[in-house]
Parts: C-alpha cells; structure tokens; sequence
C-alpha cells in the first residue's frame, strides 16, 4: 500500500514539473513601477482589403494592460486625501490617455504638496457611473473629484454643446486651439456657474471615426441608407441624418452584439474604443473621418475647492495642465499605433483627404442651424470665430 502511495505521488510531482516547465500562464507585475513596454503585434501582417467578413489578419491588436497599480493611501493627522471617483479601468492606469492623465494627476499633485495631500483613485465606476451619480457625490461630499464626458453634462449646462457639435472641427489641433483660448475659458467658466464645479483638467480621447461591415466610406453618398448607431444627441442623430444614414438606437454596452447580429451596420467612436470594444472583429472598414471631439472634463466641487488655500488651488493648476497635455501626447501617439496594428490585422482602412472631409462639411449647414439655435446666435458666432481664428493660426 505504501509503495502504491509513493509512485502515486512521484507521477503527480513528475505531472507538475512538466505543467510548471512548459509555463501554466501569465503573470503582470503589478508595481508602482512599470515593466517594460510591449506594442501587442503578431508576427504576420497583411492588408489586402477586407470583406463583409471578419478580418482574416492574425495581428493581435491593442495596447499592454496592468502595467501600473492605484496607488492605496492611509489616512494620517495632516495628510488631505481626495477621494477621486472615475470610469478607468486599473489595468488602463498609466496606459491609456485617461490612464495617462490620472496617474499624471496622482503623482503631480503628491509631488507638489510634498505628500500632504492625495489623490485615491476609485476605478471601474465603483463610487459613482451616471452623470447625476456624479454630480450628486460631488454636491453631497461623498467624493471630491470626478470626470465627465462632454457629451453628458446636456441635462446640466450648455457649456459643452460646442464640443458636441459633428464635422465641426478639421483636425484634432483645431480643437485644441479652441479649448485652450478664450472660447474655452468662457465654457470652463459658465459650467462652474451652472454646475459648481471647478474644472481642472482635460480628458484627450481623440476624434471619433466611422466603421462598418457594409463598404468603404469616402463620401457622403457612400452612408445613404446604411444602419448606423450614434450618440443618442439630437444635434449628432441630425448630423448622420443629413448624411443618409439611417439612425439606430443602442446602448453603448449593447453595441457589440448589436453589430455582430446586424441590427445596425455601423458606428463612430474614437480609435481606442474601437480597439478596446473589439468592434474591428466585426467590423472590416474603418473610415479616419475626424468627425467629431471625445473630451472628458476633470472636475473638483466647487465646496472642496473652496477649502483649499491659493497655493493648492496654483497646484491643482499647474498639474491639471500637465496632465492635458500628458493625455493629449498619449493619444496620439497611440492613435497611430493602433491604427497601423488595424491595418497589419487585415482591416481597411480609408484616409479622407481634404476635400473628401470637407464634403461631409457641406452637408452639415441645417446641422449647423440647429446647433446655433441650441447654444444661442452669440455664443455660436463666438466659437466659429474662434474656430477661424485657430486654422489661420495653424494655416489651414
């Protein structure tokens, strides 16, 4: 009985050796510190166009994950801990443009205060996820800080609709010009008016882009009577209606599956959802249409703010900026990096030149009315002059 006993276990530890040799799996570092980066590609690549089926490209796509951890704060006597309730995912922290902007955030303002006051990240939506969630920690002091997209604060203050307005603005560099300026410091300050909040920082998540499962799209005919699911925005279902498109209307959470059953055939958002969704599994035709902004305010209470002394207000300043910029660089960088990984996977591809874009412009004039109606004749009139201001700047 022992010997049976004995071989029984020889056989199992001989069993495991060989599972633990041949590598059971993976394992992420999840330090302060980073691991060195990987861009996640295959080793073939092939772009000779695709079909009404999925790509047949075996390049992985998208960026590395888990590479940073959320820093976990104690409280102690002297030490001001923000509590920061956000959408980001942990394994996004550091990475992604919001990732990028957080973690610039967290480590800018420790660095300053010289550790007397910081920023406790609460990821993934666990404190608050609907815009009226948020508001409403923010007013009652549940948490002291949280982001909103620009398309969510329509309930609250116009502020935004300049932002959300389609075939708007001719490259992502425009937009910025229009932020930065005194267009944008007039937004900033009418939503602390509305809302109470101090606005400290600007989410880059890049300009949106249409795919499809149907054909490439180079021209405003080319979406007449395609499916297409949008914002669920009166001035953004106007814009893809004055195009042909036929509008559908899907949750965010739910597009997925509705384009992979062809309730809708299309949808538009920015690069790294595209990627992160998986939506270039069913989708084979991307068009770099620039349509349209996906910025995300980073915001304080007006309450909490109001207890911080001028010195913290300039650090909160200084670092938001940083952060601006951080996630500005970080998206664009890795919008050509996942853009190249979607054409190695067998995608399509199509670049609009000038005069392609501005034909989705042309179309856009009852658009533009009723964004004009929205906002208000003077405040309409200020942003296109601000926005011709800035392509003069940039010689456009």
């Amino acid at each position: 009985m022992i010997k049976k006993f004995t071989k029984t276990i020889v056989i199992v530890l001989i069993l495991s050796m060989l599972l633990t040799g041949c590598g059971g799996g993976l394992e992420y570092n999840n330090s302060s510190s980073p691991k060195p980066a990987q861009n996640v590609q295959g080793s073939s690549a092939s772009n000779t166009g695709a079909s009404n089926e999925k790509p047949s490209g075996t390049n992985s796509v998208g960026l590395e994950k888990n590479v940073y951890e959320i820093p976990q704060y104690t409280p102690k006597e002297g030490v001001k801990i923000i509590r920061a309730a956000v959408s980001l995912n942990s394994a996004d922290y550091g990475i992604t443009p919001a990732g990028v902007l957080f973690k610039t955030l967290v480590d800018g303002i420790e660095e300053k205060s010289g550790g007397k006051i910081l920023l406790q990240m609460y990821p993934a939506d666990q404190l608050a996820s609907s815009t009226d969630d948020k508001i409403g920690g923010l007013s009652s002091g549940a948490f002291e800080l949280s982001e909103i997209s620009a398309g969510g604060w329509g309930d609250y203050t116009s502020a935004f609709a300049a932002l959300n307005v389609p075939f708007l603005y001719k490259n992502i560099e425009v937009a910025h010009e229009v932020i930065d300026g005194p267009f944008g410091e007039a937004m900033f300050k009418k939503l602390t008016e509305d809302c109470n909040v101090i606005p400290i920082s600007v989410m880059e998540l890049g300009m949106r882009h249409m795919t499809n499962s149907v054909k490439e799209i180079n021209a405003p005919e080319d979406l007449k009577g395609i499916k297409i699911r949008v914002q669920s925005d009166p001035i953004q279902i106007a814009a893809f209606e004055a195009l042909g498109g036929s509008i559908v209307s899907v949750p965010f959470a739910e597009l997925f599956t509705a384009l992979q059953q062809k309730l809708c055939e299309a949808q538009e958002n920015p690069i790294h959802n595209i990627v992160s969704k998986k939506f270039y599994e069913i989708q084979p035709y991307l068009t770099l249409s620039e349509h349209g902004l996906t910025e995300s305010l980073v915001i304080v209470s007006e309450k909490y703010w109001d207890t911080l002394s001028d010195e913290e207000k300039g650090w909160f300043q200084e670092i938001g900026r940083e952060a601006t910029e951080a996630s500005r660089k970080a998206c664009a960088e890795q919008t050509d990096l996942l853009v190249q990984q979607l054409r190695d996977y067998g995608i399509t591809v199509t670049e609009l030149s000038i005069e392609e874009k501005q034909a989705f412009m042309d179309k856009m004039s009852p658009v533009y009315d009723k964004a004009k109606e929205a906002m208000g004749a003077e405040a309409w009139d200020n942003l296109t002059k601000a926005i011709a201001d800035a392509e003069t700047k940039l010689g456009l």
